[in-house]
């Protein structure tokens, strides 16, 4: 199968996203064998996903063919019914805000002030507006991986009470 082109109002996010998934690839082979690879050798996977899920769904916004986006409801809170005190909870690595940024060092900086500023163009964010529960599947998770809040379009619904 052809990888697809990128159209042009994400070709820049997606060699943004590029460069971050070749630093996780750069760190996971340097570390060889480490247990500690786990989350960064999911990140590197699910990176590769994304990048081919982005450039189709743009492929299509660019084509006119999405299906208006279903209006978003609130959703219940995961914490709302738990029986556990906040502050016993603990967070696994993948979960926590941010864990992405530290793992990456020295890279994460650049990537991410360019992430962020791809994320506030024009023209991806039109795609964001049309698509916001597509989109935001896929970036939301990066975003808080990188320390990022997602940007309004793609933001959470807010939770139920």
């Amino acid at each position: 199968m052809q990888p697809h082109q990128p159209p042009g109002i994400v070709a820049d996010l997606l060699a943004v996203i590029h460069r971050i998934r070749e630093a996780v690839a750069d760190i996971v082979r340097a570390r060889g064998k480490s247990p500690r690879n786990g989350p960064l050798f999911v990140a590197w996977m699910w990176l590769e996903t994304a990048i081919d899920r982005i450039t189709r769904l743009a492929a299509r916004h660019e084509a006119g063919k999405l299906r208006p986006p279903a209006p978003r409801q609130p959703h219940a809170s995961p914490h709302a019914s738990s029986p556990v005190e906040p502050e016993d909870r603990r967070i696994p690595l993948r979960y926590r805000p941010g864990w992405l940024a530290a793992e990456l060092e020295g890279a994460a900086a650049s990537l991410i002030a360019e992430f962020e500023a791809r994320l506030a163009d024009p023209a991806l964010q039109s795609l964001l507006e049309a698509e916001p529960a597509r989109c935001g599947a896929l970036l939301r998770p990066l975003c808080r991986a990188l320390g990022l809040t997602p940007p309004e379009p793609i933001r959470d619904p807010p939770a139920r009470a």
